[in-house]
C-alpha cells in the first residue's frame, strides 16, 4: 500500500505544479 500512496502523492503534487504553471503562464499572457 505503501506504493499507492506514494503515487498518489507524487500525481497530486504533479497536479498541483500544473495548475501552477498554467495560472503563472496565463498572467504571462495577458500581460502582454
Amino acid at each position: 500500500m505503501i506504493l499507492w500512496n506514494t503515487l498518489g502523492t507524487i500525481g497530486i503534487a504533479l497536479t498541483v505544479a500544473v495548475i501552477v504553471l498554467a495560472v503563472i503562464w496565463l498572467r504571462r499572457l495577458s500581460r502582454k
